[in-house]
This record gives structure tokens, sequence and C-alpha cells, in this order.
């Protein structure tokens, strides 16, 4: 797998991700990478049943995500979806080589200040996002493929 584009953002697939992102890159494919969503076979339904019909969805947990990078099974271009950064910084702590991040939306909360129009991060998630671009993946802000990227730090 050739990934793309690896992306944060809660809401996995919907229309932004489905129209825009999959049409700026002109991928078919999408990995979903939480441990919490591998094991929930209904949601892993839902997420393959959201995604249009020539589009090939594989929800993974971390070690599963490992397994296929390391493999190199073929050049397929795919983008990576991640619902929380941690799942971002596990992945690099586990060797995976990834050289940027697009933080998209991760909505308000009550422990999250607001950071940009689509992005609010609690103390923990900043400190998660700094230490991933301290492991040279660079983090950026970017809701859409057309707008500005904006780098975290």
């Amino acid at each position: 797998m050739k990934i793309v584009l690896n992306r944060v953002d809660e809401r996995l697939i919907h229309g932004q991700v489905m129209t825009s992102w999959l049409g700026s890159t002109g991928v078919q494919r999408i990995a979903i990478v939480d441990d919490e969503l591998y094991s929930d076979e209904f949601m892993k339904q839902v997420l393959v049943l959201a995604a249009p019909s020539n589009i090939k969805i594989k929800v993974l947990n971390i070690d599963k995500f490992k397994e296929l990078m390391d493999k190199h099974v073929d050049d397929k271009e795919a983008i990576v979806l991640f619902k929380q950064p941690k799942y971002v910084l596990e992945a690099l702590k586990k060797g995976i080589k990834l050289n940027e991040v697009i933080v998209g939306n991760m909505g308000p909360s009550a422990e999250r200040e607001k950071v940009t129009k689509n992005v609010y991060l609690s103390p923990k998630e900043r400190e998660v996002l700094n230490e991933i671009d301290e492991l040279s993946c660079k983090v950026y802000l970017q809701m859409l493929p057309h707008d500005e990227k904006k780098p975290f730090k």
C-alpha cells in the first residue's frame, strides 16, 4: 500500500473525505486505523456502507496496520484515516514511516480548546501532536484540499 494522505478526522468517512480528498488524490482505497473500531463489527459495516461502492475500505488495528505496511503487498494508493491522534503516534512508535499527517475535524468537548474553526484539542491531544511532530512526521491543520495547509507548530 502506498499512502498518499494520512488524516486525523473524528468523522472518518463523510462528505468531505469522500468528495474532496478522494477526488484530489484519485485513490480508491481507504485504511482506517483504530483499535476500538477494529473490534466493532457493526461500526465496520457502517463505515463500509458509508463509502461509495468503488472505494475499498479496510478497518485495521495498529498491529494489522503494521503488518500491512511491512508486507508491501502492492503499490496501490490509499488514504489512511485515524479517528484519534494517539493512533498516529502508536504507528510511528511501531516503526511505521509516516512523513506527515493532516488534522481535519476534531469537534469541541469539555476538555478541548478551539485551535481553528474545525479543530479543537485537549492538552493531551496537543501533547500527542507535538510528539508526532518531534518524530519527524510533520503535523498540519487542513480541512479541505484547496484550503491552506497550516503547520501545527
